[in-house]
């Protein structure tokens, strides 16, 4: 009975053993394929193999054989819609350098990933990614986090949650005394190495965006349907993080800035390529945006130096004296 279980199982294990030994690069021999089906109890002569590997071949697997000297070697080519090596590579170097993706799970996810092409190409995987100033999640469940959410939206309904904050004691503790949030969510947005939740307060009446890695506790409210679809059809979420300078709230207005020629490429990296680019003279150019005013677009500008300068509206202007002189201060 065994030796006919093994015999069922005989074309898949033949299709395992392929995709696992061999590829562009590496081959097997008639010999190993058939000592593999030993290991199994699985009967395999040359001729039995031979028509195996015509069957794959008629199932739409490329076997392609090469011979060495006086050695023939098969391997399995990689249907078109198989991930490339260069393409898993960019894969594994997203997930190690992602700090939403906590340590434990980017092992797991790299570890799928190598199973996807031979151990040969499995072990150029396996590499470490430096990044300085990268802090890896600590919260595991930011997947799940995710599920729910997407789940939420789907079924059109609100969710509550608890938010956390990291103390001066460096734990992650509730926000606003353990209260629960309730919220409609309508999009997720990646941003910045993180993963936000954009949704719609009822309360304040306007869109708003929370850390998925700092929410806990994520409840879909099946008896309450998402509010805010008004608000959501009359914004574009598409640039909503591109006004929102390190996703940190503020009031949106739009503001006139006077830009050095030079830094054309940051204002479009920033705000995109439809942004307007106005000739001032000959060394600089003028351009309006619409942004979420806060320190950290404040911050943005000061850091770009006299190469920008806030022009219009006044009372940005304002602001952003103010905050010059407030800097001054701290180093008289």
């Amino acid at each position: 009975m065994a030796k006919q279980n093994g015999q069922k199982l005989k074309l898949l294990r033949l299709l395992n053993f392929l995709k696992e030994n061999t590829d562009q690069e590496h081959g097997v021999t008639m010999a190993e394929i058939i000592s593999h089906m030993e290991k199994y109890n699985i009967p395999a002569e040359r001729k039995s193999i031979y028509a195996d590997l015509e069957r794959l071949t008629d199932a739409g697997y490329g076997i392609e054989k090469q011979k060495k000297e006086q050695t023939v070697f098969y391997h399995l080519l990689r249907p078109k819609y198989d991930l490339t090596l260069s393409e898993l590579k960019i894969l594994v170097d997203a997930v190690q350098a992602s700090r939403f993706v906590s340590e434990n799970k980017s092992r797991e996810l790299i570890s799928k990933l190598s199973k996807l092409t031979s151990r040969f190409q499995a072990g150029q995987l396996q590499r470490q990614v430096y990044l300085s100033d990268r802090v890896k999640t600590i919260n595991g469940s930011s997947f799940k986090n995710i599920d729910k959410i997407y789940a939420a939206i789907n079924r059109d309904r609100m969710i509550s949650f608890t938010y956390l904050q990291w103390s001066t004691k460096k734990e992650l503790l509730p926000r606003r005394g353990n209260k629960l949030y309730k919220l409609s969510p309508w999009s997720v947005a990646w941003v910045n190495d993180n993963y936000y939740l954009i949704a719609f307060d009822s309360e304040a009446k306007e869109m708003k965006h929370y850390r998925i890695d700092k929410m806990q506790n994520i409840i879909i409210l099946e008896l309450s349907q998402r509010e805010g679809s008004d608000y959501f059809a009359g914004h574009d979420m598409s640039s909503y993080s591109e006004r929102h300078f390190g996703m940190f709230n503020g009031r949106e207005c739009h503001v006139k800035l006077e830009c050095k020629n030079d830094l054309v490429g940051v204002i479009v990296d920033r705000f995109g390529k439809d942004v307007p680019i106005m000739r001032k003279d000959d060394e600089h150019f003028t351009t309006t945006v619409k942004i979420f005013m806060s320190n950290q677009f404040i911050g943005w500008v000061v850091g770009l130096g006299d190469g920008i300068k806030v022009v219009g509206p006044d009372e940005v202007v304002k602001e952003m004296k103010m905050a010059v002189k407030k800097l001054r201060k701290l180093y008289l």
